[in-house]
């Protein structure tokens, strides 16, 4: 994989297969072109403090297995064109590692979200992150590295059932706990709380009578409705002009010759009904307004700390002892021993385990830290105590670059090498160089970008690594950005 281009927000900076982006004076925007970067290639890569990413339209050309790529990203869509024709548009929040599947070739989702912590180094995350942690400021999975998820992706194994079960043992871990510190504030308080009886008894009260007052209210509704259309009836007869025949005459039916005892008699006993379901209405209402005036005045006496008191009555009422929850939580974290045993074991006595801790002590002796790497476990240790300054630099450095070149060899693809300020920390210039020296003799045909304040193409001189392609920032990114791309006339 090639990077060529990239546009942002109709600026833009091209590539070559060694590219320095330097500047004569830190916060000018390195960091967070870098992270433009990976962002326009589909990562959820956080904005930096400067740069809403979401605000910025990003285009991003690149070569990957012979096939020209051009995305577009605006906010979480990514609109993908291959070989100059359009593709498909992917929501990067739905499908988060779609667009990436176009350069990782691989349908393992282990080995996806862990690609991006073997050839990205972070300028706040890179150099201290071994085998474990984020790449990047992001929160999300493929922003994360992980050595036992990355040689599982490796070795594709189905582990999917045990994390599950690993997930819900550490959820309900979680809970227990929260539980058992409520159980361990019972025995602070007391039990003295106010009484919520009479305030809940009335708003059951209210509930009922609301529901009451909704039904009289519909069966009224309705008796006045058959009402008026009873005497509309009476009253489309008396229009029709109707003629029937007595003996030899014809009379006219109308609503003065009609007898209307029935329908009087029907009519008066709706509006009696009518008038009784109204007084009853009546009572409802004035009981549900004193129940409200008396909710009124109780909420007045209850203030922040009788919620408290509420609280605490609670509390009070848990049926459990801390020995019991303590028992639970001990049971869950043994089977969750017996699940990490089950997970760790294959990864440990594995075929890529193996060549990564072959690949770690070839780089670490040419890095001549190999004194640091005598144990086969430091591929999995999580003491990094005892390394500091260039040393653990020089460690992360050759640990990731081994595990790049089993993902290279496993996906039959090479990925650019992004390295955000090489000099950190107690780094010194032959160090940095050494760096710079193992790129060149394992690494010859992958492209590699470096940003740096410091003058590391005349410092590389030394072991005749050559970048072909200089982007210098001498002001903010954006105005920088501009200058090139005029200067280029493109």
């Amino acid at each position: 994989m090639i990077i060529n281009k990239i546009i942002i927000d109709n600026k833009y900076a091209e590539f070559d297969s060694k590219t320095l982006i330097k500047s004569s004076k830190n916060s000018v925007g390195k960091t967070t072109f870098l992270r433009i970067i990976l962002f326009a290639l589909g990562w959820q890569i956080p904005s930096t403090k400067n740069m809403k990413f979401n605000n910025l339209k990003i285009q991003i050309f690149f070569e990957s297995k012979g096939d020209n790529y051009h995305f577009i990203r605006e906010e979480n869509l990514l609109s993908i064109y291959k070989n100059n024709k359009y593709i498909e548009l992917i929501d990067i929040n739905n499908e988060p590692n779609k667009s990436l599947t176009l350069f990782i070739p691989s349908d393992n989702i282990d080995l996806i979200n862990n690609a991006l912590g073997t050839f990205y180094f972070d300028q706040e995350k890179g150099w201290t992150l071994l085998n474990r942690g984020r790449v990047t400021a992001s929160k999300y999975p493929n922003s994360y590295f992980k050595i036992e998820d990355f040689l599982a992706g490796l070795m594709e194994n189905d582990r999917s059932d045990l994390l599950i079960q690993k997930d819900i043992n550490d959820r309900k871990i979680k809970g227990y706990k929260l539980l058992n510190q409520a159980l361990e504030y019972k025995e602070e308080i007391n039990d003295s709380y106010l009484d919520w009886s009479s305030f809940d008894e009335l708003n059951d009260q209210q509930r009922l009578i609301k529901l009451d007052i909704n039904k009289l209210k519909s069966q009224i509704n309705t008796l006045e409705k058959s009402k008026r259309n009873n005497k509309a009836f009476i009253e489309m007869i008396d229009n029709l002009g109707l003629q029937i025949r007595v003996g030899s005459s014809l009379v006219a039916v109308n609503k003065n010759n009609l007898d209307f005892n029935s329908f009087n008699e029907l009519q008066s006993f709706i509006e009696t009904r009518i008038l009784i379901l109204k007084q009853n209405l009546s009572k409802l209402s004035k009981q549900k307004k004193s129940i409200e005036t008396r909710l009124q005045k109780q909420q007045t006496l209850f203030n922040v700390s009788s919620q408290l008191n509420r609280f605490n009555k609670a509390i009070n009422q848990l049926n459990l002892d801390s020995s019991t929850v303590e028992t639970i939580i001990n049971q869950l974290k043994k089977d969750n021993k017996r699940i990490n045993k089950l997970l760790n074991q294959p990864l440990r006595s594995g075929e890529y385990t193996q060549k990564l801790y072959e690949n770690f002590i070839e780089f670490a002796e040419f890095l001549n830290i190999d004194k640091n790497v005598k144990e086969k476990n430091i591929i999995f240790t999580n003491k990094l105590n005892g390394y500091s300054g260039a040393i653990l630099h020089l460690l992360v450095f050759s640990f990731r670059l081994a595990c790049l070149k089993l993902l290279q060899e496993k996906t039959n693809q090479l990925y650019p090498i992004i390295i955000d300020s090489p000099f950190n920390g107690e780094t010194t210039d032959e160090n940095v160089v050494l760096m710079y020296k193992l790129l060149k003799e394992y690494f010859p045909n992958n492209q590699v970008i470096t940003a740096t304040v410091r003058n590391l193409d005349t410092t590389l001189i030394k072991c005749d690594f050559r970048f072909n392609r200089i982007i210098e920032f001498k002001n903010t990114m954006m105005n920088s950005l501009d200058y090139i791309s005029n200067s280029n006339n493109i």
